[in-house]
């Protein structure tokens, strides 16, 4: 019963990582996360920021003419308000 245990624990995690990394990939291809828990969108003068929360991360994209392009990190990480 361990090893079932055990075995089911890794796979979460592989795939817990897995898909982490394939979000990392997507970032970098201007595309929000594969899977939205959240979605959060904040309208400043000069454009907007959206934050996608996923499985422990967050995605920020910044459309801004004072900034532009990603952050991605963990779920701690907030849009910077300048």
């Amino acid at each position: 019963m361990k090893k079932v245990i055990s075995a089911i624990i890794t796979i979460i995690l592989i795939a817990w990582v897995g898909l982490m990394a394939y979000d990392y990939y997507r970032a970098t291809k201007n595309q929000k996360p594969l899977v939205v828990l959240k979605e959060e969108t904040k309208t400043y003068s000069d454009g907007n920021v959206t934050e996608y929360t996923s499985f422990g991360w967050k995605y920020i994209e910044y459309k801004r003419t004072s900034r532009k392009g990603f952050m991605f990190g963990g779920f701690w990480v907030t849009a910077e308000e300048e």
